[in-house]
């Protein structure tokens, strides 16, 4: 009989600006910008690859339907960077620095309500490196909410067990 495999959750890790895991200041990116977590590592050994995905964001005015905020996540050895963008939360100017990142999520708005509402956008992405970051990059037409509050990245590491 072929073994059956199960995906189990791990301890899920929250980016946000303050009283989470990593730090990631996403308050009023505006359109056309971007931010860069703080870097994670998940430290030595065999490590979780996989992991859903979660934005937690609002806009400070109404959105354009279609339009997209993105996620990525860079790679680290814990020297070398992807596209040599650093370890600590800091702006994303260009998005030309999102080149040769891995991507993690495609958050396209799906409402265009006259009064912003917080959004939850999820999905699966893969994170192979021991270090990494959270590349945010705001494509709508939008800035982001003043309100730290509104805004939180959570990563839920997946782990396969066979049995």
């Amino acid at each position: 009989m072929a073994n059956k495999i199960y995906q189990i959750a791990e301890t899920s890790l929250s980016f946000k600006n303050t009283g989470g895991d990593i730090t990631l200041t996403l308050t009023s990116v505006g359109s056309g910008a971007g931010r860069i977590s703080a870097e994670y590592d998940k430290g030595a050994g065999a490590k979780w690859t996989k992991a859903r995905i979660w934005l937690k964001t609002k806009s400070a005015t109404q959105t354009v339907v279609g339009q997209a905020y993105l996620l990525f996540t860079t790679m680290s050895d814990g020297t070398n960077r992807s596209n040599a963008l650093g370890a600590s939360d800091a702006a994303v100017s260009s998005a030309n620095d999102t080149l040769n990142l891995n991507p993690a999520l495609v958050a396209t708005i799906y409402d265009a309500s006259s009064t912003p509402e917080a959004c939850v956008y999820t999905g699966i992405c893969l994170i192979p490196s021991r270090q990494f970051s959270v590349v945010f990059w705001n494509a709508t037409d939008d800035a982001l909410s003043a309100t730290a509050g509104d805004h939180e990245v959570i990563i839920e590491p997946i782990v396969d067990e066979i049995q």
